[in-house]
């Protein structure tokens, strides 16, 4: 992920992204905002803590980012969980996204 990527709109977009679940979206929201340069250090116990919900949980979701290349994992050596690296081009997209339904939204209320 760049460094100049509003996380901000990333949240919003996620926030509105309707492929994932409620609590599926909430995961990659965390790993977003506390990635730094792309890369989220966090391990899912935190993610998990966050939610209020159980590891498996976040490892299951994780699992789904990672097939469909929303992000990947690194493996650290000396880490338990790794890097997570959030795909840029992914983020990307569901920022595109939102930013097209935005755009439909509103021209809508000026038909109506």
């Amino acid at each position: 992920m760049t460094v100049n990527m509003d996380i901000s709109t990333l949240s919003l977009a996620i926030d509105n992204y309707e492929y994932y679940t409620k609590t599926q979206r909430a995961i990659l929201k965390i790993i977003a905002k506390t990635s730094i340069d792309g890369e989220c250090k966090v391990g899912s116990i935190f993610i998990a803590q966050q939610l209020n919900i159980s590891r498996t949980s976040v490892y299951k979701a994780i699992q789904k980012f990672t097939r469909e290349q929303n992000l990947s994992v690194k493996k650290g050596s000396k880490t338990k969980h790794g890097t997570i690296i959030l795909n840029a081009k992914s983020m990307q997209t569901i920022i595109d996204l939102y930013k097209a339904k935005q755009r439909i939204q509103n021209s809508n209320k000026h038909i109506s």
